[in-house]
């Protein structure tokens, strides 16, 4: 007969391995709620957009869907299937297997919207979309190999040894890919400024908008980085991915309820600067707005110039959108300044 204190001194302690994936589940799960409201509340504002970019939108939350379900089968396997069997506790999962893909895969399609983004700013930075798009694709590769080699090991302590670098370098071409985007969207935003106070608030808004999203998923991507290199327990990482993917579909989501609804009946909602994005420097008529909005609308359309070039791509936007997925055109109001 086997014995039991031999046994349960092989499990590792629990705390900062299946404990840590636990608490790293139920913020995700916690995220993934707000990822649903989101989507939801994107769907019921703007029945207008394209087709296109609401097949995104819902290829996005069937992603963070998948990547939520795997997380809370690896916990009930390993917690409560196998709770009698605590050795099952050192053994690799097939919902663990699949997790680094499609957090790849999650990661990928919420950087594909920035780097279009930054197309649609102009054609002069095709360039750096291109590297971009490239440094995700290498963050999606080093995931899918993660996946290819968690299935061809068998404990979690293999698993560990064989892909800690992997998971590390990925996250490293992540943070470059946030960084060339988010400082471009910066440095237009910076060079839109006009001299008018209350212009250059709007757009000193919108900055450390772009600023504190970039900065809150690259401190996040910069830890994981750390641990995925330096980790003694690969469940450690795994619950800070949990968490921590949900926030590139969270950015994504706020940036397209941000602008105003195309909904019949919403029409009067308004944007808060907070998190307001170029769109909502929207259309009205001239002679409907107090003439400080009307001065600062001509000033916009005079000396910023915010319209963009031509352009098509795979969301199929005419060349009257915008980089935020507004086909509204700017003429003379400011949103949210009042």
């Amino acid at each position: 007969m086997e014995n039991p204190s031999a046994t349960l001194s092989a499990v590792p302690a629990l705390d900062n391995t299946y404990g840590a994936l636990l608490l790293g589940t139920f913020v995700g799960l916690i995220l993934y709620g707000l990822v649903i409201h989101q989507s939801f509340r994107y769907f019921h504002k703007f029945p207008n957009d394209r087709r296109s970019l609401k097949q995104f939108v819902g290829i996005m939350l069937a992603f963070e869907t998948f990547h939520s379900a795997l997380a809370v089968h690896w916990c009930y396997t390993s917690l409560v299937t196998n709770y009698s069997h605590p050795e099952a506790l050192l053994l690799t999962t097939w919902s663990m297997n699949m997790f680094p893909a499609l957090t790849g895969l999650a990661i990928f399609v919420s950087q594909c919207f920035y780097a279009y983004r930054v197309l649609l700013i102009g054609a002069k930075y095709r360039i750096l979309v291109a590297v971009a798009i490239l440094l995700s694709l290498v963050t999606l590769g080093c995931a899918t190999a993660n996946t290819a080699l968690s299935f061809n090991s068998i404990t979690v302590i293999e698993d560990i040894q064989r892909v800690k670098w992997i998971d590390s370098f990925g996250f490293i071409m992540a943070i470059i890919s946030d960084t060339l985007t988010t400082g471009v969207l910066v440095f237009n935003l910076h060079q839109r400024r006009t001299g008018i106070r209350q212009t250059d608030h709007l757009i000193d808004r919108l900055i450390m908008y772009c600023l504190n999203t970039g900065l809150l998923i690259g401190v996040t991507n910069t830890i994981l980085c750390v641990i995925g290199f330096f980790q003694t327990e690969a469940l450690l990482f795994a619950g800070l991915v949990c968490a921590a993917t949900k926030l590139y579909s969270n950015s994504v989501l706020a940036v397209l309820n941000s602008r105003r609804s195309s909904a019949p009946g919403n029409e009067a909602e308004e944007s808060y600067p907070e998190v307001i994005v170029m769109s909502d420097i929207g259309t009205a008529p001239v002679g409907a707005l107090p003439a400080a909005h009307v001065d600062i609308g001509r000033q916009l359309a005079a000396e910023a110039q915010y319209k963009l070039r031509p352009a098509y791509g795979m969301w199929g936007y005419h060349d009257s959108e915008d980089a935020n997925g507004s086909r509204s055109t700017i003429e003379a109001k400011v949103a949210g300044i009042h």
